[in-house]
């Protein structure tokens, strides 16, 4: 739920610099029934609960699947290694990209976001 209120509330076409949420988040998700707090951050060695599974039922219902994030220019590897996605045939479920902030040069206008 976390990731759909994330998308429900980016601007699009904001220029660099711009905020891109049209509100603040909530830092709270639910996956099946439990509420999570955000942690504010991502231990790539652990998986998130159902990532995989969720992936896939987004990938059946004809959801292309695209990993961005606001990470050090390792994200496609940390991602591969845990075994939770990648862009190629592997050990987790295949995604259709994995944009990394470093990778393409640019930094999140949400500061102290580092996920």
């Amino acid at each position: 739920s976390g990731a759909l209120e994330i998308a429900a509330k980016i601007r699009t076409g904001m220029p660099a610099h711009a905020s891109w949420l049209s509100a603040p988040l909530s830092g709270q998700s639910t996956q099946q029934g439990t509420l999570f707090s955000w942690a504010g951050e991502i231990l790539w060695s652990e998986e998130a609960p159902h990532a995989q599974a969720t992936i896939v039922a987004l990938q059946r219902a004809g959801i292309a699947v695209l990993i961005v994030t606001n990470s050090d220019g390792h994200a496609a590897e940390n991602l591969r290694d845990a075994r939770i996605c990648q862009t190629t045939f592997g050990a987790g479920a295949i995604v259709t990209d994995v944009i990394d902030s470093t990778v393409v040069g640019s930094t999140s206008p949400w500061l102290g976001v580092r996920a």
